[in-house]
């Protein structure tokens, strides 16, 4: 929810139509001051008790309400009582892909014990973080490194390999049309490559521009004589950084350039003092960045009620929610069943 990023995405993202900004402030010092932000998607129409969301992209790589942290108890709890308030349908906030093992996540227990009620967890699951003074040589094997080093030897028999970081924002705009047309080359065409839809691409550009005037992103790119084979764009913010989206030529796939660029990336990232980690952005058990970062963030998806004491609305809600993901989840498991026994049909002419 950087500024820099979540207006961009409301400007142009096709899920940011009717999200609701919800802001709180506070007297400090005999000045109003924000203390807290939270773009929200108020329960539409109906009878029945229901949750307010939290807006997320899955672009966006965690949904927390942004709050200040002197001031964040308060700021959390004028949240959900401007829920109760205005959205009386809203019997429960639900925040997606929050951290679980952090301020965030004791604050929402405190929370939910002060109200009386539970906190519910869904989806939790950890993903890969690099912590400051790691090395990408430690989370992988002796076999592994010395494989990675036949990989590059042999890439380097067709040309000079190199590593270019853009970091200013003269440099970031150019690289970043490099980055999307690599994108587009690859596996992700057409099935959401940030060039393919134009509204993604308008987001992409303003946000990347957004961060780079800020001096808050950089892009990574491995090379060969000079032209980028595999690419990726790292954010900063609140003294955390994310390893947002990577791309490479699958052209050079026999030579692992994205597991190359990731380990160049790493080594450089190790040496900063500046970020209190950097998030892989990743799926749980990623098989490439799991094996170079050993560190784990704890995400999920958050649910905590608006009111106090478990009321019958909080009851309807919370098994509603869990009917949904049961039912999405079900969905996903028969819709690989049936692509797997497809692939397995022999072809017919």
């Amino acid at each position: 929810y950087d500024p820099a990023f979540l207006l961009p995405a409301l400007r142009h993202l096709p899920n940011g139509a009717g999200v609701r900004i919800v802001v709180a402030r506070r007297n400090v010092d005999g000045v109003w001051r924000l203390v807290g932000l939270c773009p929200i998607v108020a329960p539409g129409g109906g009878r029945l008790a229901s949750a307010a969301r939290g807006w997320r992209d899955p672009l966006t790589a965690l949904g927390a309400p942004l709050l200040d942290r002197r001031f964040y108890k308060g700021a959390f709890d004028a949240l959900l009582h401007w829920l109760a308030q205005d959205c009386p349908r809203a019997a429960a906030l639900s925040l997606p892909m929050v951290r679980l093992d952090g301020d965030f996540a004791r604050m929402l227990r405190g929370r939910s014990q002060r109200l009386g009620g539970p906190l519910k967890v869904f989806d939790a699951h950890e993903r890969a973080v690099l912590a400051p003074g790691a090395a990408s040589a430690a989370g992988l094997s002796a076999k592994a490194r010395r494989n990675l080093e036949r990989l590059r030897r042999r890439l380097g028999e067709r040309g000079a390999v190199g590593l270019d970081i853009a970091a200013s924002a003269a440099e970031i705009g150019p690289a970043f049309e490099r980055f999307l047309a690599l994108e587009a080359g690859g596996w992700k065409a057409g099935r959401g490559a940030l060039a393919h839809d134009p509204r993604l691409a308008a987001f992409a550009r303003e946000a990347i521009a957004a961060f780079a005037a800020q001096g808050a992103c950089r892009i990574f790119s491995l090379t060969l004589d000079g032209a980028p084979i595999a690419m990726g764009i790292v954010l900063a913010s609140g003294g955390a950084a994310a390893f947002w989206k990577t791309a490479y030529d699958e052209s050079f796939a026999a030579f692992s350039p994205g597991v190359m660029l990731a380990a160049a990336l790493t080594d450089a990232l190790a040496r900063e003092t500046t970020f209190a980690h950097v998030d892989s952005c990743a799926a749980a058990d990623h098989p490439m960045i799991d094996r170079l970062w050993k560190r784990r963030m704890r995400v999920g998806d958050a649910m905590i009620a608006t009111r106090p004491r478990v009321t019958p609305a909080w009851r309807v809600v919370d098994l509603g929610e869990q009917t949904r993901r049961a039912l999405r989840g079900w969905a996903k498991h028969a819709f690989r069943r049936l692509v797997e026994s497809r692939r397995r049909q022999p072809f017919k002419q």
